[in-house]
C-alpha cells in the first residue's frame, strides 16, 4: 500500500505545473485540463471602426465575452492579457472617464484595464497586462469574463486583444 502511494507521489512529480488548457467536450476551457486556461489566442477588435494596422482590422464588437470553467476555486486568478491600441490614461480623450475599458468576472467589475497599463508603450506595441483577481469574484464550475470597450455614446475606443490567460500563480515576465 506504501508503495502504490508512492508511486502515485512520484508520478505526479513528473506531470508540468503549468499545461495549455483543452477545450471541454463542450469547447469551453477549464481549469481541469491544467493552468494556464487559454480564453483567447487569436486577435480580437473591440471597437466600431476599421482599422488597417490592427491583425483582425474589422471589428467583432464592443466587447468580448468567454466562459470558462474552475474545477477549485483559488485564493485568487491572474489574468494576463496582451493588448494593442488600448487608450492611455493620461491621454486627455481618456481624462473624462467615458473610455474605461472594464474588465468582468462574473458581472462584478474587477479592473479598469487602461488603468493598468505600463506608463511606458513597449517596442512591440503590444502591453501585457496582469489583474489578480480574488476569489471572491470566482465560481466553483462556470464563469464569465467580460472585457468591455469604453466610449461616448455610440464612439467605442477602438483596441486589439491579442491572448488572455488565466493563471493560478503570478505569471513570470
Amino acid at each position: 500500500m506504501i508503495r502504490y502511494f508512492l508511486a502515485l507521489i512520484a508520478a505526479a512529480a513528473c506531470l508540468p505545473l503549468i499545461a495549455r488548457a483543452q477545450k471541454t467536450p463542450a469547447g469551453t476551457p477549464s481549469s481541469r485540463d491544467g493552468w494556464p486556461v487559454v480564453v483567447l489566442d487569436k486577435p480580437f477588435h473591440i471597437g466600431d471602426q476599421t482599422m488597417r494596422q490592427y491583425r483582425h482590422p474589422k471589428p467583432m464588437g464592443r466587447e468580448f465575452n468567454a466562459d470558462f470553467e474552475l474545477d477549485e476555486i483559488p485564493l485568487a486568478i491572474y489574468v494576463e492579457i496582451k493588448v494593442s491600441y488600448l487608450m492611455h490614461p493620461r491621454s486627455k480623450k481618456y481624462r473624462g472617464g467615458a473610455y474605461k475599458t472594464k474588465l468582468l468576472l462574473n458581472g462584478d467589475e474587477v479592473a479598469v484595464l487602461n488603468e493598468e497599463l505600463p506608463r511606458r508603450a513597449p517596442k512591440d506595441g503590444a502591453a501585457r497586462i496582469v489583474v489578480r483577481v480574488r476569489n471572491k469574484h470566482l465560481k466553483k464550475g462556470a464563469n464569465e469574463l467580460t472585457i468591455r470597450g469604453g466610449g461616448l455614446e455610440k464612439n467605442t475606443n477602438d483596441f486589439e486583444l491579442h491572448t488572455i490567460n488565466l493563471h493560478s500563480r503570478q505569471p513570470r515576465r
